[in-house]
């Protein structure tokens, strides 16, 4: 009965390890966030941040007041915003708070939290 017990542990214990979205949910937070596009601010409100964290990757989702979402995928192979290449952009001379920001390397927009 012991042995059965200690087997059921390890099968839960191994279900949890290889399935690390069972294990735990995604960080949720509040944060400011801008959206830019032709060097104007387009959108500026407070947004829930899903971040969805793994050892090599990160996701995070940004929803919007005004139920737009944006998605953010980092990993070694590069970033995404909204499934568009991505790059860390400073955006000081636009918005005068410090936030970070990238843009999408094939247009002028420029989301920052």
């Amino acid at each position: 009965m012991i042995k059965l017990f200690c087997l059921s542990l390890l099968t839960l214990g191994v279900a949890f390890a290889q399935s690390p979205s069972l294990a735990a949910g995604p960080e949720i937070l509040k944060s400011e966030c801008i959206y830019i596009a032709g060097k104007k601010v387009k959108a500026s409100a407070i947004c829930t941040v899903k971040v969805y964290a793994r050892a090599t990757s990160a996701t995070e989702e940004w929803e919007w007041n005004n139920g737009t979402r944006t998605v953010v995928k980092m990993s070694d192979e590069g970033i995404l915003v909204n499934g568009q290449e991505a790059e860390k952009r400073d955006a000081s001379e636009i918005i005068d708070v410090e936030l970070d920001c990238l843009g999408i390397k094939a247009t002028e927009e420029i989301y920052c939290r």
